[in-house]
């Protein structure tokens, strides 16, 4: 999708793009079957900000940080099983393809935006002010196959533009020439970062219950690290756009979260091919059942109780509520 900076009206088929499967395979990506995030977009709590509709993911790291026996396993696992999430948290993602050669690509990230559908009021609530649209967010590079934590991001300045921006090779001297082919892969980390984390009850007003679907989209630009022309013509860089949940320290008690690896996912986009052209693109994810090819959790406990595609906008009401993006 391509809207400079003006983004143009969204309509259904830029969503079913956006959720379907991945334009291109990442690199040292997990093997097929064994991981949905890289090959399609998926939706795991979706409408229901809650741990009842986790991943097993999710679940197996509450059990590892608070295995049966240990000091208040019980409480803290019902607590972060059986409470709302109080907070909602977007997130871009951007690695390159298993084919990319150029090393002297970097990423503008800009205008986060997050909106939440209310069932009462039957409209979207922007969760996102113009104050944390404007702020340039920081990056952190993690592991290729992973998406462990690696070390924080060098900043980039280039003289044209005044917000920072990023690039995936991680050492400054392997960004000079074209990669071999295949790619050497350890030069690569994904750039990976978030927003605030947006206390959506308070800021829109409505309980978790009260949740149809969240939507999530950043601006991103690519350009070169120093302004030259990019160092190879095969320069596949991917990204994709998601939102997880995060709990209240307050409804919880202080340090429950301490020790678990993986933060509850709302849901995510498929990978979508970054445009060489210079031009400013909005990338986007939806909770709502878009595209047959992604990926919905019927596997938790809310979506056993409650049937498939419980935990997703359907279709028709999402056509008849399409959200839009703002305009400053």
């Amino acid at each position: 999708m391509n809207f400079r900076f003006k983004p143009r009206t969204l309509v259904y088929s830029d969503f079913t793009t956006a959720m379907g499967l991945s334009s291109a395979t990442p690199m040292s990506a997990p093997a097929p079957g064994t991981a949905q995030w890289p090959y399609k977009g998926f939706v795991v709590s979706g409408n229901r900000l809650h741990g009842d509709s986790t991943s097993g993911s999710f679940s197996t790291a509450v059990w590892a940080a608070y295995p049966s026996g240990s000091a208040g396993d019980i409480d803290a696992r019902n607590k972060l099983l059986n409470s709302p999430f109080g907070r909602i948290a977007p997130w871009f993602l951007i690695v390159p393809s298993e084919n990319n050669r150029c090393t002297n690509a970097a990423f503008l990230i800009t205008d986060p935006q997050c909106q939440i559908f209310s069932i009462s009021q039957n409209r979207w609530i922007p969760l996102t002010t113009n104050t944390d649209r404007i702020a340039r967010p920081t990056c952190s590079y993690y592991q290729l196959s992973n998406i462990a934590y690696d070390t924080a991001c060098d900043i980039l300045y280039p003289s044209r533009y005044n917000w920072p921006m990023y690039c995936p090779v991680k050492v400054v001297g392997d960004r000079t020439s074209a990669d071999s082919s295949p790619p050497t892969t350890s030069k690569y980390r994904i750039l990976r970062s978030g927003s605030a984390r947006l206390d959506y009850q308070t800021i829109a007003g409505i309980s978790y219950t009260d949740v149809g679907a969240v939507f999530t989209s950043y601006g991103i630009k690519m350009v070169s690290t120093d302004g030259a022309a990019f160092n190879h013509a095969t320069n596949e860089y991917l990204c994709q756009i998601g939102t997880d949940g995060y709990y209240n320290d307050d409804a919880l008690g202080s340090g429950v979260y301490t020790g678990i690896s993986v933060g509850p996912p709302v849901g995510a986009s498929g990978m979508r091919m970054i445009p060489t052209d210079g031009s400013f693109n909005y990338f986007c994810m939806v909770t709502a059942k878009v595209s047959s090819d992604m990926y919905v959790d019927n596997t938790t406990v809310y979506s056993v109780a409650n049937g498939a595609d419980s935990v997703v906008m359907t279709s028709d009401n999402f056509a008849a509520n399409i959200p839009q993006l703002l305009i400053y």
